[in-house]
C-alpha cells in the first residue's frame, strides 16, 4: 500500500501519463487526417483517370 501511495505523490507518474495522453490525441488526429486526404487523393486520381479515357 506505501508503494502506491508513493507512486501517486510522485510527479513523475502523472507527467508520464500526460505525455501518453498527448501523444495518443496527436496520433488520432494524425490517423483521421491521413485518412481523409488518402481518400481524396483517391478520388481526384479517380476522377483524371476517368477524364483522360
Amino acid at each position: 500500500m506505501k508503494r502506491v501511495l508513493r507512486f501517486l505523490k510522485e510527479e513523475d507518474g502523472p507527467t508520464a501519463l500526460e505525455y501518453a495522453f498527448v501523444i495518443s490525441l496527436i496520433l488520432v488526429v494524425a490517423i483521421a487526417g491521413i485518412t481523409f486526404l488518402g481518400q481524396a487523393t483517391n478520388d481526384s486520381m479517380g476522377s483524371s483517370a476517368g477524364s483522360i479515357k
